[in-house]
């Protein structure tokens, strides 16, 4: 208040001797302009802010850049300073001194003494920021930071990039916060260690191990979004097999079916047309119009309609007879068609909602609103009187829809982490790193380890394979954190190769399985 007073009554002053400015507009400095001349302008006034002054401002004057703007600036000079802030200092003291001095005067302000100068508005002067308030404590404050900065930078110029890369600069405290560098991986260390030799890798996925990992892949994004693919569980065994069959399997031709569809729905709601506009109608309705035999050339069309897909798919789905095709093709086409449905804004809607299930709003049975029923595994919702059977009353324990236990595979429903039930695991994580570099995963019940440039792949499905390999690590020092993360996880891993192997004997009717010959 006290500075949008002075401000006034200095403009009121103003205003009472020219007598002939308008209100509202600050004072201009035309008398002191024809007062000094050009050739003898005061360079001195043009003085550089204190931060890119170096050693507390006694820089180098070179450095300095005269420019008109500097003068009026709020960290110019002392004389651009408000005058409401009442700073004063002596005219022949260093510049080091004036910033002590105005410092002790911002404090004791109010105070009178014999060594404070105390300045008022003149009629040809304007201060700029004279009409923001007092702010002179936390532009003296910026000063210190910025010099303070400039400081350590001088100190970490000669510092190595690797150095920095671990220092943390606080703008506020002007303090460099060094963090301990994280240690090199041991196969990157100069050091003698015995070399790993695994076991050798199970055989019962039927997939060979250069192509096993990327169909592990394809199958976890169906498996994860299944009811976005409206697609039945089944499990990773199941859809290996459907991979190396040489005949086209119904378990094929649905998943191509739901995928294309899913596809064709994003495609829909952004409005894509995949032809002239005289010939829209009959195209969609040959892309829409999906069979079990019509699927290979309706998935050919769409590739076709746009030359920025990938052209290795549409040579494989053009040249082939496609499906009848190599295990590495099909997961080739397959891998295109889980790309495209990962972009799509359903897929992107479902991993940014986290918690719990939204539910429908409407009955799945007769579509009317009321007293709604809630599925623990699925958002679907029913009447009492519209389940089958009918209930009288709501259940106490956890209920759950006919679908939803129809959908219970073994080895699928009963595999899924309470995270990803959450709605909080988008993806698959790695568990880490051996002697070699080589990465661990834990996917579809079974180990899974690759080299560095995936060139090499080994897989393991049961609980003494799993023991085998945790007595080949080493756990005190070349894999500690591989162990420890192994032995966190190791109850759950055990349940499911027991599960696994469990699932093994249920299927193999009177032949040895895989595992039993391994």
């Amino acid at each position: 208040m006290s500075s949008r007073k002075s401000a006034a009554a200095a403009a009121a002053a103003g205003q009472g001797s020219s007598g002939g400015k308008r209100r509202g507009r600050p004072p201009k400095s035309q008398s002191a302009a024809m007062e000094r001349p050009k050739s003898n302008f005061q360079y001195h006034l043009l003085k550089k802010p204190k931060y890119l002054c170096k050693d507390g401002g006694n820089g180098d004057s070179r450095f300095s850049t005269p420019s008109a703007s500097r003068a009026s600036s709020p960290q110019g000079s002392e004389e651009s300073r408000p005058s409401t802030s009442r700073r004063s200092a002596p005219a022949k003291a260093p510049r080091s001194a004036k910033a002590t001095k105005g410092r002790r005067s911002a404090s004791g302000r109010g105070r009178g003494g014999n060594s404070r100068k105390s300045y008022t508005y003149h009629e040809s002067e304007y201060h700029y920021g004279s009409d923001f308030g007092d702010d002179s404590d936390k532009s003296d404050a910026y000063d210190d930071s910025m010099r303070s900065a400039s400081d350590s930078e001088d100190s970490l110029a000669n510092e190595s990039e690797s150095d920095f890369s671990i220092q943390s600069f606080s703008v506020s405290t002007g303090v460099v916060c060094t963090k301990e560098p994280s240690p090199d991986p041991v196969w990157l260390q100069e050091r003698n260690y015995p070399p790993l030799e695994l076991p050798a890798s199970s055989e019962d996925l039927l997939v060979p191990n250069s192509i096993v990992l990327k169909c592990t892949s394809i199958y976890e994004i169906i498996r994860r979004f299944r009811n976005l693919v409206r697609l039945s569980p089944f499990r990773l065994e199941d859809f290996a097999a459907a991979i190396m069959c040489e005949d086209q399997s119904p378990l094929m031709t649905e998943i191509h079916v739901m995928l294309l569809k899913a596809i064709l729905r994003e495609e829909d709601s952004q409005q894509t047309h995949f032809a002239p506009l005289d010939q829209k109608d009959s195209v969609n309705i040959a892309l829409y119009l999906i069979d079990n035999i019509t699927w290979p050339e309706v998935l050919r069309s769409y590739i076709e309609s746009d030359p920025n897909l990938d052209q290795k798919v549409l040579e494989i789905l053009t040249v082939n007879e496609y499906p009848f095709v190599s295990a590495e093709k099909r997961l080739t086409v397959l891998q295109f068609l889980t790309d495209q449905f990962l972009v799509t804004t359903t897929v992107r809607d479902d991993m940014l909602q986290e918690g719990p299930i939204h539910y429908d709003d409407h009955c799945r049975i007769c579509h009317r609103l009321g007293d709604l029923l809630c599925c623990e595994t699925c958002p679907a919702v029913f009447h009492l009187e519209c389940v089958d059977p009918p209930l009288v009353d709501v259940p106490s324990e956890d209920w759950q829809c006919n679908l939803c236990k129809l959908h219970k595979v073994s080895g699928v429903m009963d595999c899924i982490t309470a995270q990803e039930k959450q709605g909080m695991l988008c993806r698959q994580e790695m568990i880490g790193y051996d002697r070699h570099g080589r990465k661990y995963w834990f996917i579809g019940r079974r180990i899974f380890i690759e080299t560095e440039d995936s060139s090499e792949v080994w897989y393991f499905s049961t609980v003494k394979q799993f023991e085998y390999l945790l007595s080949k690590l080493d756990p005190n020092d070349l894999e500690m954190h591989l162990c420890k993360e192994l032995d966190e996880r190791k109850d759950e891993i055990i349940k499911h190769m027991t599960l696994t192997e469990t699932i093994t004997n249920q299927q193999k009717g009177n032949k040895k399985s895989y595992i039993e010959l391994d």
